[in-house]
């Protein structure tokens, strides 16, 4: 079934101009490593969708496995209000699949941890089991009650600020309606792929690795689009066009210049060179009045510049 993380983007925070994952629950950084990444996006599901508790989740936990003189470690286990293991969860990178045997190595760890319910979730998809007497029986649909809806969690700029989408060095109207907007990019109404991608690039303002919304244009060209919040507080639209697997385009936009009316605002870096420009006479934003077929042509916009620049 589609997993519930899906929707949810870790929480990061900024330590000495660098961007890194927080975890909400051991209030601690941790390493930009895919597994933790689904980590963190399961807790924000479990904690803001569902209404779990944060303090009855924990992360990391020792798990003793017999005929192991090592402790191995459960991803997530979530305990119920007399502090009983409920959940054990099970996180693995976007990238793996999940089998047989993630199933038996799961069921080895609840041996230990006696849950009565077991998940295995690569962010994508989730496996729900339910213990039923000495074995455990597939679940066809999530076993957890959604307490709030995705769209009433995003409505909120604090929910994007610290995911690191958006700043806060602009006043609290403008940052309402940027939240606004954001609720509208990530929607699955758009019907665009949600990735996380390792670019390489860096500026002093912020690293470009980030989930982005992936567009394929044609069968040789593709774009990626997002936003980020940089450690000077501006929030930036980025978007890069990707030609037969490579990188040919890098567009940046500081949104904060271009809604105060600035017109040096964007910057194009290709092979040849950068140069600066001005965002709203390539792609019209209509702020703040958003709707998804506005976004929608953004891809339309983007690809018309970056044919004519590059």
């Amino acid at each position: 079934m589609k997993s519930g993380a899906l929707n949810h983007f870790p929480f990061v925070v900024y330590q000495d101009g660098k961007r890194v994952l927080w975890n909400p629950i051991e209030r601690k950084p941790l390493a930009n490593r895919p597994e933790e990444r689904v980590r963190l996006r399961y807790i924000d599901y479990l904690t803001l969708e569902c209404g779990w508790p944060s303090t009855r989740i924990a992360a990391e936990s020792a798990v003793s496995i017999q005929n192991r003189e090592s402790h191995l470690r459960a991803d997530l286990i979530c305990y119920d209000k007399k502090m009983k293991p409920s959940i054990l969860i099970e996180c693995k990178s976007e990238s793996v699949s999940i089998t047989n045997k993630t199933a038996d190595q799961t069921a080895r760890y609840n041996h230990s941890i006696q849950a009565d319910l077991m998940c295995i979730t690569n962010g994508i998809e989730d496996y729900w089991f339910k213990k039923d007497q000495n074995s455990f029986k597939t679940l066809n649909k999530p076993p957890l009650i959604q307490s709030q809806t995705i769209d009433s969690i995003r409505k909120e700029p604090d929910y994007w600020q610290k995911r690191g989408f958006l700043g806060n060095k602009i006043d609290d109207k403008t940052l309402s309606d940027l939240a606004g907007l954001l609720k509208l990019f990530w929607s699955d109404d758009l019907g665009w792929q949600n990735r996380f991608l390792h670019i390489q690039h860096e500026i002093p303002e912020f690293s470009f690795q980030q989930y982005y919304r992936l567009i394929n244009l044609d069968s040789a060209n593709r774009i990626a689009m997002s936003f980020i919040a940089g450690s000077d507080k501006n929030t930036y639209f980025i978007a890069i066009l990707n030609r037969d697997g490579n990188n040919r385009a890098l567009l940046i936009s500081n949104l904060n210049k271009s809604l105060s009316g600035k017109h040096d605002n964007s910057q194009l870096i290709t092979s040849t060179g950068k140069r600066f420009f001005d965002l709203r006479k390539i792609i019209p934003f209509r702020f703040p009045h958003f709707k998804t077929e506005h976004l929608a042509n953004i891809p339309g916009f983007l690809n018309s510049f970056f044919m004519k620049s590059i």
